[in-house]
């Protein structure tokens, strides 16, 4: 059974050439994972584009 979260606002991402998901919120990744990010070791590489499919 898979679990959902329901977030406050989207969740804005891209998907890397190499199939890597950056996420563009991190307060919002950390609803994700349960609060086990610590912002100051967190690396996320914002993006502008949108992705097309």
């Amino acid at each position: 059974m898979k679990n959902y979260i329901a977030l406050e606002e989207p969740l804005a991402a891209t998907i890397t050439a190499e199939g890597f998901i950056e996420v563009t919120a991190l307060d919002e990744l950390d609803k994700i994972v349960g609060g086990l990010l610590n912002p100051e070791d967190v690396y996320i590489e914002l993006n502008d584009e949108s992705a097309k499919f």
